[in-house]
């Protein structure tokens, strides 16, 4: 009866023992094993793996999915006008570093949504104090992408990357929503300084151009150019024959001046 009892807790220690040495990761988890003393710790991926019992090596599980931190309660930020709003920031984060996560966190690993916490408060009040109260109510996407490049260098630093950071709720506090949105219909209803546009001038009937910018006038001078008449005009060439009767002419006349002793031209 004694061997009997004695084999049963024989038995019992060897499987707690294997169970302790045994252990499975599944594909949304990493496992880093830590052993006993200084030494480096070592990164295991998904399957079946072997450690020592518990006092020997540890082993720390850690999620590598896409995980999302919803602050529960709105927090307070100022604007460059120095007025208050209430954000409520969800961030999407995701483990790419485990060993670097452990070293940081040391071994605490559940710590880490309070560290992500405290860098999205910090990018945040820093994104807000660059933004007036108008411009941050009209550009929340841009204010949250300012805010995730400047968490993306602290959160390297944990071993995390910063997927996406968004506001689902941006609002001035209650004690001062009346007189926040009184100024800004009031700022909205202000005319706007419209520039001075440059209108070509126009031409007038007595020859003046009127400038709208300028009340000073300006002569214009148009040449009008008259057609061009022709100095001398030409006579058609004559034929042959006719040359030869204008010939014969003159010389009769010129015969009959000698005669009389006048001049040609009285002769004709």
């Amino acid at each position: 009866m004694n061997k009997i009892i004695a084999l049963v807790i024989a038995v019992v220690i060897v499987l707690f023992a294997a169970s302790s040495m045994v252990f499975v990761v599944d594909q949304r988890h990493m496992a880093v094993l830590s052993p006993r003393g200084d030494a480096a710790p070592t990164l295991l991926g998904p399957g079946l793996h072997v450690k020592l019992p518990p006092p020997l090596q540890t082993v720390t599980l850690v999620d590598n999915r896409i995980q999302s931190l919803d602050a529960p309660d709105e927090d307070r930020y100022v604007t460059s006008d120095k007025n208050d709003l209430l954000a409520n920031p969800v961030v999407k984060y995701r483990v790419t570093d485990p060993l670097k996560l452990l070293t940081e966190t040391k071994g605490d690993v559940q710590s880490l949504p309070d560290r992500i916490a405290l860098v999205a408060r910090s990018a945040l009040g820093d994104a807000f104090g660059k933004y007036t109260l108008s411009d941050a109510l009209a550009k929340q996407q841009a204010l949250a992408d300012e805010a995730r490049a400047a968490m993306a260098k602290s959160a390297a630093s944990l071993g995390v990357s910063v997927v996406d950071v968004q506001l689902t709720r941006v609002d001035v506090p209650a004690s001062m929503a009346d007189s926040v949105y009184k100024r800004m219909i009031a700022e909205r209803e202000q005319p706007r300084p419209t520039s001075a546009r440059r209108v070509p001038p126009r031409p007038t009937r007595s020859g003046r151009t009127r400038s709208r910018n300028s009340r000073r006038f300006s002569r214009t001078v148009t040449v009008r150019r008259k057609p061009s008449r022709a100095r001398a005009t030409q006579t058609p060439p004559r034929s042959p024959r006719k040359r030869m009767a204008a010939t014969r002419s003159s010389i009769s006349s010129t015969k009959a001046c000698r005669r009389t002793g006048r001049p040609s031209s009285q002769a004709t």
